[in-house]
């Protein structure tokens, strides 16, 4: 059958009509038949006119159809013209079809009329309301399938993914800062009490110089603790102690000579 859409579209262009397929005679649980194509004229040049379009595709379906032909009364009924369409010359045979209906069948190059519609007398203004709400549903149902609304859509959505992302990246951003803060204050805290200072208000004077000697002279490593660092100044009072006298006996050496 998409040929034979493809074809319909081709005859009845979106600049000239509105074609729909599939449109209900009422819309809901109000719904009892279908036909299968509806092509409204929107200009005065085409004649603002409503065609009614019955497919077939085989044969078999057809004479079927042929025996209920009165179930597409109700639409024949609100429509200018009314088209049996089939997707070759061989599914139907001209007498077989009514009177006030047309015929077009499918070739390589497009529609082909094999026997023209008769003009019904109709009156627009009566159009059923159950019907006319048929046709816009429709309506809404093509404008969300077409190409243009779909790229909106997808553009729209595209847009929303973006924004999610960046607030979920701002907010892990925020939960990491959240963590990263309160190590920090981890820290701070057990320096406060190992020192017995406040960082937010002390006044030590060169605490923070002293503790940047002690780590120059290799007093970093924890594993020694207080007990090494001890032993490290003890050792260098030795050896001050040392220097010491072996200055003052220079002095008195240099005394006893005079």
């Amino acid at each position: 059958m998409s040929d034979l859409h493809d074809q319909l579209r081709a005859r009845y262009p979106a600049d000239r009509y509105a074609l729909f397929f599939e449109v209900p005679d009422a819309v809901s649980v109000d719904a009892r038949r279908r036909i299968d194509a509806v092509a409204v004229g929107v200009w005065k040049s085409v004649g603002r006119s409503i065609t009614g379009f019955e497919f077939k595709a085989s044969r078999s379906d057809w004479l079927r159809e042929v025996k209920q032909v009165n179930k597409a009364d109700p639409f024949i009924a609100i429509c200018d013209q009314f088209f049996l369409v089939t997707t070759d010359a061989t599914i139907a045979k001209i007498d077989e079809i009514p009177a006030c209906w047309g015929w077009l069948s499918c070739t390589p190059n497009g529609l082909r009329v094999q026997r023209p519609a008769t003009k019904l007398p109709q009156d627009k203004e009566t159009l059923p309301w159950a019907f006319t709400v048929g046709l816009l549903r429709k309506l809404q149902d093509s404008l969300m399938d077409s190409a243009d609304v779909r790229t909106r859509i997808n553009a729209i959505r595209e847009e929303a993914k973006v924004d999610a992302d960046r607030r979920v990246e701002r907010e892990v951003a925020r939960i990491r800062e959240g963590k990263e803060l309160a190590a920090l204050r981890s820290r701070v805290k057990e320096f406060e009490d190992a020192a017995g200072v406040q960082i937010d208000d002390w006044k030590a004077g060169h605490v923070g110089q002293i503790v940047k000697s002690l780590l120059d002279l290799g007093y970093s490593d924890q594993r020694h603790g207080v007990g090494f660092v001890a032993a490290g100044l003890e050792r260098q009072a030795e050896e001050a102690e040392r220097l010491a006298k072996v200055a003052r006996e220079t002095v008195a050496k240099m005394r006893a000579t005079a």
